[in-house]
Parts: C-alpha cells; structure tokens; sequence
C-alpha cells in the first residue's frame, strides 16, 4: 500500500511502525533529508496517487497540501465510480 504522512511530528511518528510493510512517503512543511520526503512541488508537478493519507493534527485543514490531497481524492473516487459503471454496463 502507497501511504503518504502529512507531517511528521510526535502522533504520526507513533504511527509509523504500523506501516513497516507498506510504501510510505512523508510530506512536513521543514525540508527532511529522509529519503521518503516529498514536496509540495514534487506532488503538485506529479499528483502521485496513495491508497492512504495521515494527517497530522499540526496540518490545518486549510492548509494547502490538505486540500489538495482532499482534491486529489475526490478524483480518483470519481474514476473509481466511472470504472465500476464501465465494467457494469459492458
């Protein structure tokens, strides 16, 4: 599974052992050298798909990069729901 945490302070490092078998990728407004940090630019330029998003409690619900994963969600449901209707109708 494809996991991206949003933050990475105290709550969401205690999270992290529960995800040793998936693909995690950490996004935190302070640049991180860990090699599974990712930026705001890079996920803007690439909209890299995740099955999962965490949300740290210091990221504000109006903060840029959580309405653009909160966007970026809403459309893969919509192509999930036109797949679905897809194969159903054929």
């Amino acid at each position: 599974m494809k996991v991206i945490l949003l933050g990475y302070g105290k709550s969401i490092q205690s999270v992290e052992p529960f995800l040793s078998n998936d693909e995690v990728y950490i996004y935190d407004e302070r640049v991180m050298s860990d090699k599974r940090y990712i930026s705001l630019k890079y996920i803007k330029d690439n909209l890299p798909f995740f099955d999962l998003c965490i949300r740290s409690p210091g990221i504000s619900s109006n903060s840029e990069i959580y309405n653009l994963m909160k966007h970026l969600f809403f459309v893969m449901c919509i192509i999930f729901i036109i797949i679905c209707y897809i194969n159903l109708i054929s």
